[in-house]
């Protein structure tokens, strides 16, 4: 990465802010984005939308939350993007059924501009379900289903057949249709708790949607859903919102796309150690112009928000018993992210790093490395190697990992790659690994640690000798990657190890770690990640095609999260 380009990174953290104080408040601070004034940013005028949320079910469990939701997500059409009143049409409660539903989606498909974007949000239960000569398909579940996959088929809304033939005529105009799902597709309620008592549902190996839909939903077909950390709402369709009022922003451009909005709702489910992960089907359509909202400091009391959920609002039910959905997030189970399942498959050999404290960063190197801290750092571990194609194929093979993108210089999918290191894959897919082999990504301060041989004043893991490709896999030798145009196997270069044995932490692959990327001054001085507002993650080590300068053990770099890219690896701590 280019200097001018790393300045202007880092000087693009500096125009977040720490927290939104003046805003109504959920538990545990999040902002009630229903009861908010919103930037008015435009752009909407040839759009519509349709809007669902279903609070209280009559005869399935409640989803607390979801019309609240809906309020913020009509508030953001109606101020924000100035879309028509007369084209968003909101259906909330238990009295909403399929007809009017099909009629809505219908009359908004033909009255959509065709410039414009038809929004679809739902919020509620879903479930998987079949109607008779059709195969299993996600349906969405309005407010008269009753608790049987008979009703579920019947009254349901399925997300393939009756999305395509209800919205045909947008997406004929040329406008674009996005839905944004949040609802769970396994039969459980959130949190886990069964929709219908004892039943068992065909499980969906994927959720099947319309070629012509941009879809973003909540979770993978598998899994299942929950509320926001700390606060009786549905989370995704809360956060997909939050993304597009200014929070998910990732590259800062002014436009926040399904991808990112995606990227920002999984990422704050990995730092609440939750199972789902969201998902974007279709084309990675600009969702609409970031309403500049400052970001709240969410992760600062993300901790207390999993310490202490919400007590349980009391819900009136009906005489039959009907299961509740839980608020606590579902135990992992062997073999899913969380679990920890993975760890003798992963085949991680440790490393013991005693801890000390040191001076974290350089006053020689790039701004973002300023100022020189005293930084302490606990006892911990550090796999020897950054994780391998191998490594990371038993992950998939296993369920919780998804595979990384293909095509040369990706190691992924080529034959003689299994001892790279894995390469091209996101900050959310190298955080799911270390939760499965029953790790965690290590902190920026503990990989810097770790890369100066326990803390010790020198610019190298092995000492103050200028990098090479005696070294480090690096630029070098004619070439990049010491003349092989790519990774080299894992510890290859052992004169680069630390003292402690550690392989790689200069070259190869830049490594992924749990921080978020921003200026020291506020960084915590005790060793941990840093939780804030940002864009980007950070990555350590240099990779294949840097030379010496990138390889320091101070040098650091931003990246967002969603970026797969054939420089980019990790390993993992514990």
């Amino acid at each position: 990465m280019s200097s001018s380009h790393r300045i202007t990174l880092f000087f693009s953290q500096l125009a977040f802010v720490a927290l939104l104080l003046s805003a109504p408040a959920l538990a545990q601070g999040w902002p009630a984005l229903e009861s908010e004034q919103v930037a008015a940013v435009g752009g909407g005028q040839h759009d519509a939308a349709v809007l669902i949320g279903i609070d209280d079910y009559p005869f399935l469990s409640p989803v607390l939350g979801a019309e609240a939701n809906i309020d913020a997500w009509e508030r953001w059409l109606l101020q924000g993007r100035k879309v028509p009143y007369s084209r968003v049409k909101v259906l909330k409660g238990k009295l909403v059924g399929r007809q009017q539903v099909q009629d809505a989606l219908e009359l908004m498909a033909r009255q959509v501009g065709a410039k414009g974007t038809l929004y679809l949000v739902f919020a509620g239960h879903g479930a998987p379900a079949s109607r008779s000569g059709s195969g299993t398909e996600g349906h969405l579940l309005l407010g008269n289903t009753l608790p049987s996959q008979e009703s579920f088929a019947t009254t349901g809304i399925g997300v393939k057949t009756d999305l395509e033939a209800w919205l045909r005529p947008a997406s004929a105009k040329g406008a674009k249709v996005v839905a944004v799902l949040d609802a769970c597709f396994t039969g459980k309620a959130q949190g886990g708790g069964d929709l219908i008592p004892g039943a068992q549902f065909a499980a969906l190996s994927s959720l099947a949607t319309p070629a012509t839909l941009t879809l973003l939903t909540a979770a993978s077909s598998r899994d299942i859903t929950g509320p926001l950390p700390g606060a009786s709402r549905p989370a995704f369709s809360y956060l997909v919102l939050a993304a597009l009022r200014g929070w998910g922003d990732g590259d800062g451009d002014g436009t926040v796309t399904a991808q990112e909005a995606v990227d920002f709702a999984a990422g704050v489910m990995l730092d609440a150690q939750r199972p789902e992960r969201p998902a974007l089907s279709g084309a990675d359509l600009p969702l609409g112009k970031s309403a500049g909202e400052p970001v709240p400091a969410y992760r600062r009391w993300l901790g207390r928000a999993l310490a202490t959920p919400p007590r349980p609002v009391p819900v009136e039910m009906p005489a039959r018993p009907v299961p509740v959905a839980e608020v606590t997030p579902p135990r992992p189970v062997p073999g899913t992210v969380g679990s920890g399942a993975g760890g003798a498959e992963a085949g991680i050999e440790w490393v013991r790093i005693e801890g000390g404290t040191f001076q974290m960063g350089s006053e020689l190197g790039y701004p973002d490395e300023k100022p020189l801290r005293r930084v302490k750092v606990a006892t911990f571990e550090l796999a020897k190697t950054e994780v391998t194609v191998a490594q990371y194929r038993a992950c998939i093979d296993m369920g919780p990992c998804t595979p990384p993108k293909t095509g040369t210089p990706c190691n992924w999918g080529r034959a003689d790659r299994d001892d790279h290191p894995i390469n091209c894959v996101d900050w959310r897919q190298a955080s799911t690994f270390a939760r499965w082999a029953g790790g965690r990504l290590p902190s920026e301060a503990e990989w810097e640690f770790a890369a100066r041989g326990r803390g010790g004043d020198q610019r190298y893991p092995w000492g103050d000798a200028e990098a090479s490709c005696t070294t480090a896999v690096m630029t070098g030798n004619g070439g990049d990657g010491c003349g092989q145009n790519g990774t080299g196997p894992v510890c290859s270069k052992p004169a680069g190890n630390t003292a402690q044995g550690i392989c790689d932490l200069a070259g190869n692959v830049w490594e992924w770690v749990e921080d978020w990327y921003g200026p020291y001054g506020e960084a915590p001085s005790d060793g941990s990640a840093r939780f804030m507002a940002a864009a980007s993650r950070v990555g350590r080590g240099g990779g294949w095609d840097d030379t010496a300068r990138s390889l320091r053990a101070a040098n650091r770099n931003g990246d967002q999260p969603g970026l797969q890219s054939d420089l980019l690896g990790f390993r993992i701590a514990r």
